[in-house]
């Protein structure tokens, strides 16, 4: 079975990104359930919705950045605050 990750996204497109110890990256979350939970917590998410991250947005993240790739960051689905700043990089 595969995992499937959740991203935010704007109605226009737009995916939040985050500045993480100084280099912008794209929110990933593991489950729908934490995404949601990120969202309810976070006042910064509310106009972003979840979105699956699936192979063609794996390539539009690939050029995204000046044609360099995106950096990912993985959100702790056991930080029960849903603090943004709590994950892990996801090369």
């Amino acid at each position: 079975m595969r995992q499937e990750f959740f991203g935010m996204r704007r109605a226009n497109g737009e995916w939040f990104v985050l500045g993480v110890s100084g280099q912008t990256r794209v929110l990933v979350f593991r489950d729908l359930a934490v995404a949601w939970r990120a969202r309810a917590l976070n006042a910064e998410l509310m106009l972003f919705w979840p979105t699956p991250i699936d192979e063609p947005m794996l390539r539009e993240f690939a050029t995204a950045d000046r044609e360099r790739p995106a950096s990912f960051w993985l959100i702790d689905e056991e930080d029960l605050a849903a603090d943004l700043q709590k994950g892990h990089p996801l090369e």
